[in-house]
C-alpha cells in the first residue's frame, strides 16, 4: 500500500512472478471514472508491446494528468477530464512502444515532428 498523500498502481505478471509498484503525490477529490481510464490506458499500452510496468506507469500517469486537469474546475461536475490528456498519452505510448505503433500513422519520428511545433 502506499503512504497517506501518494496514489499510483501496482502490477504483477503472472508469467515472470515480477511484480512492482508506481507511486505518485496524490490529488485531493474524488473523480469517477478514473479507474476505467487507468484500465483503458494500461490495456491500450501493454497490446502496444510496451511491458506491463511501463504501462502502469503511463496508465498512472495519464489517470493524475487527467485529475489535474479537472482539479478545481467548477463548471466540471462529474468525472476526470480525460479528452484534454489525450495528446499526452498518444505521445507516452507512442515514444515507449516499438518504434512503430501497429496500424497508426504515429512513428517516434512524427511524435518529435508534432512536438516541435506544440501541437502535443
Amino acid at each position: 500500500t502506499f503512504e497517506k498523500g501518494v496514489t499510483g498502481a501496482m502490477w504483477y505478471d503472472r508469467k515472470s512472478g515480477q511484480a512492482g509498484e508506481y507511486g505518485c503525490a496524490a490529488i485531493p477529490g474524488r473523480y469517477h471514472g478514473t479507474g476505467d481510464v487507468f484500465a483503458s490506458a494500461f490495456c491500450g499500452a501493454l497490446l502496444q508491446g510496451i511491458s506491463e510496468y511501463d504501462s502502469a506507469v503511463i496508465a498512472a500517469d495519464y489517470v493524475l494528468e487527467c485529475i489535474a486537469n479537472t482539479y478545481g474546475d467548477e463548471s466540471h461536475k462529474y468525472g476526470a477530464k480525460f479528452e484534454t490528456a489525450l495528446p499526452k498519452l498518444i505521445k507516452d505510448i507512442v515514444l515507449r512502444g516499438p518504434p512503430f505503433v501497429s496500424g497508426s500513422s504515429l512513428t517516434r519520428t512524427k511524435i518529435k515532428e508534432i512536438n516541435a511545433f506544440g501541437a502535443i
